[in-house]
């Protein structure tokens, strides 16, 4: 199962994070963070939901939002959670296998290292 606990000190991509607030600034970064912990917590939710349907499709497309987002933000666990994710998929992993705990654990480390 892609539940595998991520190592927290791979839960943020620190040279990105900088990066970007050097890029856009400290207020829009605020913005742009809180943007993401809203829509990152929706789109796990509708994940569990199409888990809990056994949705292929709309697990994988929603994997995929996530990997975006987090990968733009540098939340480097959730692109690795997803990453593995979307690999148990295309192996075979029905997706009501898939743990959608896990996402949000990764998420809440996510805002826990900041």
């Amino acid at each position: 199962m892609p539940t595998e606990t991520v190592n927290p000190t791979e839960t943020i991509d620190h040279d990105r994070l900088q990066a970007l607030k050097e890029d856009i600034g400290e207020e829009i970064f605020a913005a742009i963070l809180t943007e993401f912990y809203h829509e990152t917590e929706t789109a796990i939710a509708d994940l569990s939901d199409a888990v809990k349907a056994n949705d292929r499709t709309r697990t994988r497309e929603l994997l995929h939002l996530i990997t975006g987002s987090a990968s733009n933000i540098g939340a480097t666990n959730l692109v690795q959670l997803c990453a593995s994710a979307r690999a148990e998929l295309e192996a075979g992993t029905a997706p009501a296998d898939l743990d959608p705990e896990a996402f949000k654990a990764a998420l809440i480390a996510f805002k826990a290292a900041l």
